[in-house]
């Protein structure tokens, strides 16, 4: 029963967090006080289930109050700060922050959602002939070399940070669910798809491809048991990104 709670108490915090993406108004601000009191109802339930939850206000806040991309790199350092000093000693828990394995099956998976993701961006791209201009304004306006210096951090980091907090940090908390691989792997993929809502693929079309991919590289991540295969294979995701918008402009 105890546990039952906890797991709901858990799914409406992360939930939370995802819902910021399509409400306005003052009502915004309130979510993260509703995720502290669903922290604090867990501590006093179960403590060494709080890791699962200290994340999620903290990433409620950043995106509401700083912009990108530091809406996402401030929560991730501080939670990766206590997870390396704390949390990660826990042995009754998996570690996820792990790399690890790139042997052949993986490296054949990682080839072929890298070719189709490439060709999905470029036929979005040229078919919805979408709205970029606010992308396209993030770039560095200094010349090529500042451009495609831009473009490697971009494609690194960005996928790192992403998949660091959806393949990592929730996969982590759905994990304790104890749900069927296939369920927990729609689950991330649905919101790895609300997270992209604004971004390259966007609108709904391009939330729906997000979550395609994200669920192809939830795959990945099950098979490479680790997070490198998954970062790697994004990397090339937002390389591609960045070359269509780069070329775009």
């Amino acid at each position: 029963m105890k546990n039952k709670l906890i797991n709901i108490l858990f799914s409406l915090t992360v939930l939370l967090t995802f819902i910021l993406f399509f409400l306005k108004g003052k009502i915004v601000f309130y979510i993260p006080a509703v995720q502290l009191l669903l922290s604090i109802i867990t501590f006093v339930i179960d403590s060494k289930r709080l890791r699962d939850f200290f994340f999620w206000p903290l990433l409620t806040l950043s995106i509401l109050f700083l912009p990108w991309p530091v809406q996402f790199i401030a929560p991730l350092s501080v939670y990766l700060v206590v997870y390396v000093l704390v949390l990660r000693k826990d042995k009754n828990r998996e570690k996820w922050l792990t790399p690890g394995i790139l042997n052949k099956p993986v490296i054949i998976m990682m080839s072929v959602v890298i070719v189709l993701t490439s060709a999905s961006l470029l036929l979005w791209y040229f078919l919805a002939d979408p709205d970029i201009t606010d992308l396209k304004n993030s770039f560095p306006k200094s010349g090529l070399f500042m451009l495609i210096i831009y473009g490697i951090l971009f494609s690194v980091f960005n996928s790192i940070w992403e998949e660091f907090i959806i393949k990592g940090i929730l996969w982590d908390g759905l994990e304790q669910l104890h749900l069927h691989f296939i369920i927990l792997n729609i689950i991330q993929a649905v919101l790895f798809g609300v997270l992209h809502i604004n971004g390259f693929p966007r609108g709904l079309t391009g939330a729906i491809l997000a979550a395609v991919y994200g669920f192809l590289i939830g795959i990945i991540r099950k098979k490479s048991k680790g997070l490198l295969a998954p970062c790697i294979t994004h990397t090339c995701a937002d390389s591609t990104i960045f070359v269509i918008l780069a070329l775009s402009m």
